[in-house]
């Protein structure tokens, strides 16, 4: 239940589609029968499969002639042309834990599980297609912070990193720990940011059809899911295709607001999803650590301070800013990449 909080802020009335649509076309916002094939011949086979069953095995049978049909009654879906019940069945989910540590490393009593939710085979296909256009709609709207879900972002994100302090080897990094993101991320927050975001107007009404039900979780698998104790109500669903972007939305002006904070001395903010680094002189980000916590309880996050990081080079370990900031933050180390990133 802890990891599933419910509802703190109502979301705002539906929206009215002929605002959202006006001055786009059918096919500024519709999926093509195209797009629907690249999506298919790209899905994980071996992906398990939400409450109904049903595998993208079976999903692949719509390349024999049936195609066509289905595209017409996804881009229905897309432009919110389906009663509310049906999105309410839509996005409902069977949970399941992600051991976000590896077995051979740690005891089974210190497993740390990431709740992920597996809604049906055909609405992950559907938003795979969708986000073949929206998906670098969102990237342009989260600017350069957000490394996550462009080209090698992994790689890049510590590319940056590096060249930032071999060119400032005075320079720390705090790695930044938000406490349950995904599922504990404002919905009307996203939203907001969405309809904000001209390139994204489009699809505000049916990013709102997905995220105003109060849906049904299942734990479980086969005939052995059983109804969860509660709903998932806030936050986006970590495992939804839609799920990351729309927390990438929902976090990038508080990312761009500390960024700046950092910019004024040659500092930056970057982020791999929910994973935010700060890099600047000791003192200053020592200073934004606060800010930048302040900024993301806006849109319903909490920094957990126990579990920031710092970091610097070797050489720069008995500099009187870093022992300072480490007074306050643990000190962790950065002989292997991954202690970061």
């Amino acid at each position: 239940d802890a990891k599933h909080p419910r509802r703190r802020e109502p979301l705002p009335p539906p929206p009215d589609l002929l605002e959202y649509t006006a001055g786009f076309t059918e096919k500024d916002y519709d999926v093509s029968v195209e797009t629907m094939v690249r999506a298919l011949q790209s899905v994980d086979l071996d992906s398990g499969p939400g409450l109904d069953g049903c595998y993208f095995t079976h999903l692949r049978c719509l390349l024999d002639g049936a195609l066509e049909p289905y595209t017409e009654f996804v881009n229905l879906k897309h432009r919110c042309c389906l009663p509310e019940w049906f999105y309410l069945v839509y996005v409902s989910i069977r949970l399941v834990g992600l051991n976000k540590l590896d077995p051979r490393d740690v005891p089974a009593s210190d497993m740390d599980y990431r709740p992920v939710g597996i809604g049906f085979a055909s609405r992950r296909l559907d938003t795979r297609a969708l986000f073949v256009r929206a998906a670098p709609l969102i990237l342009d709207a989260c600017g350069p912070t957000q490394f996550c879900g462009r080209k090698s972002g992994g790689t890049g994100l510590l590319l940056a990193l590096r060249a930032m302090l071999d060119a400032n080897p005075t320079f720390v990094v705090a790695k930044l720990d938000i406490k349950n993101a995904y599922n504990s991320v404002s919905r009307p927050a996203i939203l907001r940011r969405v309809r904000s975001t001209p390139a994204l107007r489009r699809y505000y009404p049916f990013f709102y059809a997905l995220l105003r039900p109060k849906s049904y979780v299942g734990v479980g698998s086969g005939f052995k899911v059983v109804p969860a104790s509660f709903l998932s109500e806030d936050g986006t669903q970590q495992g939804a295709v839609e799920g990351g972007p729309l927390f990438h939305l929902a976090v990038a002006d508080s990312n761009f607001d500390s960024n700046a904070e950092l910019f004024s001395s040659g500092g930056a903010l970057i982020a791999g999803s929910d994973d935010t680094l700060l890099i600047g002189p000791p003192d200053l980000v020592r200073a934004v650590i606060p800010h930048h916590s302040s900024r993301v309880a806006s849109v319903g996050l909490e920094l957990q301070a126990s579990k920031t990081r710092c970091y610097t080079l070797p050489e720069n370990r008995t500099n009187p800013e870093y022992l300072r900031l480490i007074e306050d933050f643990p000190a962790g180390s950065l002989s292997d990449g991954q202690a970061i990133y």
